[in-house]
């Protein structure tokens, strides 16, 4: 098993390389503060990575996974909380990004 330090790195590079982004490495702890994930084709999402041994909210998606067939979707919203919040695995989001690059490519070429 990696290091604690090493595996939130490993998580940022897999991150990159599923969502064909770019992995911000900070030299200094006085840096500006920036996503750890940079897409430079949809610079409006900013792709922040956290490693843990277990997020609470995990055994809530598994349950979802066990539960249903299909890709599990989690949404969560706090008390008194206005927006909700959607959890999916990497590798969903990965291809649901993959088919909007695909449509901007195909609209693209019409024009």
């Amino acid at each position: 098993m990696p290091k604690r330090s090493q595996a939130w790195k490993d998580l940022e590079r897999q991150t990159a390389e599923a969502l064909g982004g770019k992995r911000i490495v900070r030299y200094d702890f006085f840096a500006p503060p920036s996503a750890d994930v940079v897409l430079e084709d949809m610079p409006q999402l900013s792709v922040d990575c956290k490693h843990r041994a277990r997020w609470q909210f995990h055994s809530l998606l598994e349950e979802i996974e066990r539960k249903y067939d299909g890709i599990p979707l989690l949404v969560t919203k706090g008390r008194g909380e206005r927006g909700a919040v959607v959890s999916c695995p990497l590798d969903f989001l990965a291809g649901l990004l993959a088919e909007v690059r695909s449509y901007r490519r195909a609209r693209e070429g019409c024009a």
